[in-house]
């Protein structure tokens, strides 16, 4: 699946920012008596471990000092309160690392002193990005005032740097302590630490494209009883008059008859892990048979916690019409469309037990709906008010047991379903996938080649901007696996693959490749090829270790916008793909008003 917070989310309006947590540390305290004083101005309770006395507040700063007479890791060490996670929490940090010592900032659990789940250790001028206190060398730094950006994930981070533009330096999807304290650390090392700051505000960066050729699903392909979790693994809710009987039957969800003679209604739901700009869903139904049929058999896209008639849009599709509905508070409503089965999409719903194949996409305030491969769109400019990230399936039918609708499947993905590949970014413009070889396609919540052109098959999308951090996960059967950046042409291009042995990165200029980075790498099935593609400077990680580093400056290859995937092998998959801008064009310079 596609990462599920691809979304900025910025909370908090006005210029005034609340805090959960700062500290400018604009007291004077002695050293070995700055354990349990108020952070300032707060809010935050200071904890302190300082067995010798080596850390001190004064002149707006958090001052680390060597010369211990018995050095340990951990001591000094400064934190502050526990913190809840929540994907968008951010940790902002202002320090002045010493080059020639070793310290640590970020995030640890239970108050360990040292052990970092995210965040960065400083050690003789190498940057490291921790991740479970696992380091991934990221860079350089120098002995000046830096501020650090550690915002969490449900998994792991977002890591940002800025000592003159601010920059994404490292993506993680590991690490998920549900309990964190933001802290400081310096071993027999000066470092001064200006502030502290966890704002109120939840925040993400938003990716230019982020594809996990799947959505949250549920086919039902399991055994016959109790509904239980939806195969994405998302949880099942349910309300309504029919639901405490609905359960699995044959592979198909089955409402219950609770109510003979009368309107029940089922309301199976989940929310979708995005908040969309773009979405689309399906399910598949059969109606029921017997000399009954459902009243309504419907999909909602609800920006409500739960079903309800506000906040959502409403797709009836039932054996004597169709219709598209926007509802907002206070029972405020609008038929955007409407017909009968027949006069919009050929056929009539037949309930004999016929298969039905339904679908609704939205880009923006175009709605589309497709019943077995007919298409009718609509539009109304209250569709983008309305929608949401809970996907509803309703059920509403006169409940005897000779008439139970049942569902086939049910899907729900971030981008429309008519992509060449699927892409369901929730990146703005949509990206669209564009196949530049071979057959390639979205199968089974994988990116896939189903035949080579020349020995190859290549996707890519044009992301709008070309320095770019690019993630793909590979699993290989054979042949070499992995990521296109700066795509210009078929004979221009920078690809990063994994053949077995070695990982590389390789540049194609005029249709002549030649080797820019290259190291041998374990190979991990699922394990990502990372490219950090900043001007003419390549960083290439695998499986969350840097690979090397290497330059690329022919001007053919520095303004590509377009990236993608490649495979020399129809065996060859990837889950997902993800690209973020790194940067360099101002991308993130918000995070500066916190």
């Amino acid at each position: 699946m596609p990462y599920p917070q691809r979304r900025r989310l910025l909370l908090s309006g006005g210029d005034e920012v609340p805090y959960l947590l700062r500290d400018e540390f604009s007291d004077t305290l002695a050293a070995g008596s700055v354990h349990g004083t108020p952070a300032t101005p707060g809010p935050g309770t200071r904890t302190v471990v300082d067995t010798e006395s080596k850390l001190s507040i004064g002149s707006g700063v958090a001052s680390f000092a060597g010369g211990k007479a018995a050095p340990a890791y951990g001591d000094p060490a400064i934190m502050l309160d526990a913190i809840t996670r929540s994907s968008g929490r951010m940790l902002r940090i202002d320090v002045t690392p010493t080059v020639a010592g070793q310290s640590r900032i970020g995030w640890e659990p239970s108050a360990r002193k040292l052990y970092v789940e995210n965040g960065v250790n400083f050690s003789g001028g190498v940057l490291y990005f921790l991740q479970n206190d696992i380091g991934v060398l990221v860079g350089l730094y120098t002995n000046v005032l830096t501020t650090f950006y550690v915002i969490l994930r449900n998994n792991g981070c977002f890591l940002f740097r800025k000592n003159g533009q601010l920059q994404l330096i490292y993506v993680s999807a590991s690490g998920n302590t549900a309990s964190l304290l933001p802290f400081g650390v310096a071993y027999n090392t000066p470092m001064l630490v200006d502030s502290i700051r966890v704002p109120d505000a939840l925040w993400l960066p938003t990716p230019l494209a982020s594809d996990g050729f799947a959505g949250s699903w549920d086919s039902f392909d399991r055994a016959d009883g109790a509904v239980g979790d939806a195969e994405s693994g998302e949880s099942w809710g349910f309300t309504g008059s029919g639901y405490l009987d609905a359960q699995i039957v044959s592979n198909r969800f089955v409402g219950g008859a609770q109510s003979v003679g009368s309107l029940n209604s089922i309301y199976a739901y989940f929310t979708a892990a995005y908040q969309p700009g773009s979405m689309g869903g399906y399910f598949s139904f059969v109606v029921g048979t017997g000399g009954g049929a459902p009243s309504a058999i419907a999909v909602i896209l609800s920006k409500d916690a739960s079903p309800s008639l506000s906040n959502m849009l409403h797709l009836v599709v039932s054996t004597t019409g169709w219709g598209v509905t926007w509802w907002q508070p206070g029972l405020i409503n609008q038929q955007m469309a409407s017909g009968t089965p027949s006069g919009t999409f050929g056929t009539p719903l037949a309930s004999d037990g016929t298969s039905y194949h339904v679908e609704l996409s939205f880009v923006g305030n175009d709605v589309t709906v497709t019943i077995n491969g007919v298409s009718y769109t609509c539009s109304d400019p209250h569709v983008s008010d309305v929608v949401g990230p809970l996907m509803i399936w309703q059920l509403a039918y006169n409940g005897t047991t000779t008439t139970l609708p049942r569902w086939d499947s049910v899907y729900s993905s971030a981008f429309p379903l008519t992509d060449s590949v699927g892409l369901d970014s929730q990146a703005t413009p949509q990206r669209t996938w564009t196949v530049q070889a071979g057959t390639v396609a979205a199968t089974g919540g994988n990116i896939a080649a189903s035949a080579l052109a020349t020995g190859e098959a290549i996707a890519t999308f044009d992301s709008g901007v070309a320095d770019v951090i690019l993630r793909v996960p590979i699993t290989r059967a054979a042949g070499v696996c992995g990521g296109i950046v700066r795509w210009v042409d078929a004979s221009n291009y920078i690809r990063a693959s994994h053949d077995g042995t070695n990982c590389l990165l390789e540049k194609i200029v005029a249709g002549t490749p030649s080797t820019v980075i290259t190291a041998a790498a374990t190979y991990s099935a699922g394990a990502h090829i990372v490219v950090d593609a900043s001007g003419t400077a390549m960083r290439l990680y695998y499986n969350n270790a840097l690979v090397g580093t290497g330059t690329v400056a022919d001007a053919a290859l520095l303004s590509g916008t377009v990236q993608g995937w490649r495979t020399t092998d129809i065996g060859n998959t990837s889950t997902d793909i993800e690209c973020w801008a790194k940067g360099t064009g101002g991308e993130y310079a918000e995070l500066d008003r916190y």
